[in-house]
């Protein structure tokens, strides 16, 4: 980061005046007045970046993970290799939680969960494929196509028995 310039009184100058140097027009033609010495100053020291969080232990379909805290459910299976469905997800945008493709069970929780916006949390114990979670994504299919096409072609704008966009 460049030094910080600092003009008497211990003022930062306005840009024209840094541009200017050391001179600034007094208003009369042709006539230049001194602004007195511009001296670098140093900036304060930045912030010493802040210690990682250590991570958090839980456990996806029988083994022992960990995973930083904050992050979904959805990244911690993902970093261990399992595949957990998604329609709506997009890493670059907030989870929205409409197509519940992604529910996971977790112990001690009486619904299924998003995983794409649940946050992991020390000692959770989560199951992406059992039987419950596998007729819930089939159910969850069955009444999103029956509303439309789900492909990225068809993206749910037209019905399933209307005709094919040009």
């Amino acid at each position: 980061m460049p030094p910080r310039v600092v003009g008497p009184g211990g003022r930062e100058p306005a840009l024209h005046q840094i541009q200017r140097l050391d001179h600034r027009v007094t208003g009369k033609v042709g006539c230049v007045q001194p602004l007195g010495e511009l001296r670098e100053v140093a900036r304060p020291p930045a912030a010493p970046p802040a210690d990682a969080p250590p991570p958090l232990s839980l456990t996806l379909d029988g083994r022992s993970v960990s995973a930083p805290p904050g992050a979904p459910i959805l990244d911690a299976c993902r970093a261990e290799g399992i595949d957990v469905p998604t329609m709506c997800f997009l890493a670059n945008l907030t989870p929205v939680n409409v197509c519940r493709v992604c529910v996971v069970e977790v112990e001690g929780s009486r619904a299924l969960v998003p995983a794409c916006s649940r946050k992991v949390e020390e000692g959770l114990v989560v199951q992406t494929d059992s039987e419950r979670v596998r007729t819930s994504r089939r159910l969850v299919l069955e009444l999103l196509t029956s509303a439309g096409d789900p492909s990225p072609a068809g993206g749910f704008c037209r019905p399933a028995s209307g005709p094919a966009p040009p």
